[in-house]
């Protein structure tokens, strides 16, 4: 062979990753000598990325040099013809509740077909399990995820859903929430996971771009892994084991906080927490209300089922809304300057003297079952207004 014209042509194989419709090419190639050419690795398809390997061929190539050499190539091409994905689900059962929203009984399913899916919502009562990754990768647009009423216990396969904005988990088996940990979801404001068999809450803080949280009716007793989510607006927090929630003062942004049947005594924490609109924290074992003076922009207060006797730290509130029902509240005096008040709830107290009421002009609700009243003249001339007694 002639030295001069050691090679005519040699081959490159190179690795396609395709993305959409954009190919990315990234490869070696090899000039040989008297050697044979290697075999190229299998294609592998894996997390809604296609390999695919191609060969281009050099030819007329001069002066090459009698050694093995190296060359190395990176570049992009688009590809105009739609590139057809064959779709596989590992969960039959998914499969099925999938081809209902895409409304393809039978057939196989292509990356096409589920492009535009941005929300899922799954509520009717069901045996769906778990949803792993490989059958969750294919939903790279997905915003909205719904799965209630399932039983579902293992949530790792959520990580691959990075555009989520909406997460409702609710009414499942769910105990370990180490999936919502292994990933930041930046665009997560809305989380649902109430009515679960949680107890850890830990893995939680990384989210810190969520702003509505449910965690009801599961069993919680420690929220500090809640302070460092600083954009929360909604907490839902109702029949946990909770006592302490002293970590709360950090989270200055919350407008509505729900803390009902838990074990809470003392609530120092919301003295700050000044932009909250909305307080339920019913069924507990409060009965200092001093915290509450100076939430100004506090219209709804629902404090059933304590052990509150002193109502003064609420007299400079603005209330609309005011449930103080199965306390041992006796002096409603307290509440006269509450012009903006339409309902009141004081049943189950003891309570004798409602004269106060004449005092409320915005009053169209009111509720005084079982409370010693002698004299409900007060009543009088407020013929508009929903009484129960």
């Amino acid at each position: 062979m002639n030295k001069k014209m050691v090679f005519k042509s040699f081959i490159i194989f190179v690795t396609l990753i395709i993305i959409g419709t954009i190919i990315y090419i990234y490869g070696n190639g090899l000039l040989y000598k008297d050697e044979a050419i290697p075999q190229p690795p299998k294609a592998s398809i894996e997390s809604g990325n296609y390999d695919k390997k191609i060969r281009i061929e050099f030819t007329n190539v001069n002066d090459s040099k009698p050694t093995t050499n190296s060359l190395k190539y990176t570049g992009s091409i688009q590809i105009n013809e739609g590139i057809r994905i064959l779709v596989t689900f590992e969960n039959l059962e998914f499969e099925k509740i999938i081809r209902e929203i895409i409304n393809k009984e039978e057939g196989e399913i292509y990356q096409s077909d589920l492009d535009d899916i941005t929300e899922i919502v799954i509520t009717r009562e069901g045996n769906l399990n778990n949803l792993n990754s490989n059958d969750l990768k294919w939903f790279s647009n997905l915003k909205y995820f719904t799965v209630n009423h399932q039983k579902f216990t293992d949530i790792s396969g959520i990580k691959v859903l990075n555009k989520l904005e909406w997460l409702d988990l609710s009414y499942n088996n769910i105990s370990d929430l180490t999936g919502l940990n292994e990933h930041e979801f930046p665009k997560l404001e809305y989380l649902h996971l109430n009515n679960n068999k949680i107890k850890d809450i830990t893995p939680l803080n990384k989210l810190k771009n969520v702003k509505y949280l449910v965690l009801s009716n599961n069993q919680i007793d420690n929220i500090e892994s809640l302070g460092i989510l600083s954009q929360l607006e909604d907490l839902e927090l109702d029949n946990n084991q909770i006592e302490d929630i002293s970590i709360l003062s950090k989270l200055t942004n919350l407008k509505e906080l729900r803390l009902n049947n838990n074990k809470i005594i003392e609530i120092n924490a919301i003295k700050d927490l000044n932009n909250l609109e909305y307080l339920s924290i019913n069924n507990n074992k409060i009965k200092d209300l001093y915290p509450l003076s100076n939430l100004k922009k506090l219209y709804t207060l629902s404090l059933e089922g304590n052990e509150i006797t002193d109502i003064a730290a609420l007299s400079d509130l603005n209330l609309y809304q005011l449930y103080l029902g199965k306390n041992q509240i006796n002096d409603i005096k307290p509440l006269e300057k509450l012009e903006y008040l339409e309902k009141l709830s004081i049943n189950n107290n003891n309570i004798s003297d409602i004269s106060v009421i004449k005092k409320l002009p915005s009053l169209i609700e009111l509720d005084i079952r079982n409370n010693p009243i002698n004299d409900y003249s007060p009543l009088n001339g407020k013929e508009y207004l929903e009484l129960k007694r």
